[in-house]
């Protein structure tokens, strides 16, 4: 599924080429780095070309375990991860990384979201669930979609060591989550304020049991793309 402000989701042989043909540019905030001329940065296998009018952001996330998954017989109480991720002005939205461990259950949904809020400000395991703002890897059956919006693909399988290992997923804009807000401006609010969200992992199990995640943690800002 592509998006029309022009999300990345296209990925062939392990490359990627990302252009923008957008006129304007968001103000350059700490942690940025706005590309003068066009450079091409290689994250992992996949290219990325920033254009001359593109910002993009690195941020990181540690997972915790939710609360909601200590329930007699939960396959995924001591679920966590970690993920790295790029959004950019262009619409380029990338999961370069994202481990998570710890479980067991099949992996339906992985997404960002905006906290509802809380005493201080951040995505913490007590706040109200929030909506999806961009998702990632996931199962695309009708009940999995978050938001109404595809995955751009599945996740990766649980290995024997109950780790899953996920590099290069591309995020899909969930529209119907920024009615009053374009792209670009949700993406400048993430770097402006990226506490106020989160990344959150959901199971088969923990679907079923709950419709809750089994684990989530909020985005730090970890600089520009040189």
């Amino acid at each position: 599924t592509t998006s029309k402000q022009g999300v990345f989701q296209d990925i062939r042989g392990g490359e990627a080429e990302v252009s923008s043909t957008q006129a304007d540019a968001p103000a350059t905030t700490p942690g940025s780095a706005s590309s003068t001329p066009p450079v091409s940065t290689t994250i992992a296998a996949t290219t990325v070309s920033v254009t001359q009018a593109s910002v993009c952001h690195h941020f990181e996330c540690t997972m915790a375990p939710s609360t909601s998954q200590k329930y007699a017989g939960s396959p995924d109480a001591g679920a966590g991860g970690h993920a790295s991720l790029v959004l950019c002005s262009n619409g380029t939205m990338l999961l370069k990384t994202a481990l998570f461990y710890g479980a067991s259950s099949k992996l339906i949904a992985t997404a960002l979201r905006v906290a509802s809020g809380s005493a201080r400000g951040r995505a913490t395991d007590d706040v109200a669930v929030g909506p999806p703002i961009v998702n990632f890897c996931g199962t695309n059956a009708e009940k999995f979609r978050l938001g109404g919006t595809n995955y751009s693909q599945p996740c990766s399988h649980w290995d024997k060591r109950r780790a899953s290992m996920n590099r290069d997923v591309p995020g899909v804009f969930v529209e119907g989550s920024s009615v009053n807000m374009s792209l670009a401006r949700r993406l400048e609010d993430i770097a402006a304020r990226p506490q106020r969200y989160y990344f959150e992992v959901y199971s088969l199990a923990s679907w079923l049991h709950h419709e809750e995640g089994i684990c989530r943690g909020s985005l730090v800002l970890a600089g520009g793309m040189q």
